[in-house]
């Protein structure tokens, strides 16, 4: 199988899974901001929630723990294509505010010496 492919197919997971993280990461944020405001609407202690704040807190760090883990899993990624000679092709700005259109990861594309990395196929 083509080395390309193979690394789109490992990249196309990779930015899956990284959107997943993010969602959650959204998810249980807003989960613990309506925990905080049910508390307030419903007039209970501190003492009576205590133990369900620290689940979710738990839950948001450890899901912010995995967002860094796919990081760095994404980082070790990069050198091993450099190494294959398989260089990424970005898709789109740096800027989130690109679109809706835009995906969350890069395209790759063999590299060769002849086109500079930042230089698109005809």
């Amino acid at each position: 199988m083509n080395k390309q492919i193979v690394a789109q197919d490992v990249a196309d997971h990779l930015g899956e899974a990284e959107l997943a993280i993010a969602q959650s990461l959204a998810k249980t944020a807003k989960l613990l901001e309506a925990m905080v405001m049910a508390q307030g609407q419903l007039n209970l202690s501190a003492v009576a929630v205590d133990p369900v704040m620290r689940r979710v807190t738990s839950a948001l760090a450890t899901l912010g723990q995995a967002h860094g883990e796919l990081t760095a899993a994404h980082n070790r990624m990069d050198q091993i294509q450099k190494r294959l000679d398989i260089r990424p092709i970005a898709i789109g700005g740096l800027d989130k505010d690109d679109g809706p259109d835009v995906p969350p990861h890069g395209a790759l594309r063999d590299w060769s010496p002849e086109r500079p990395s930042h230089q698109l196929p005809a």
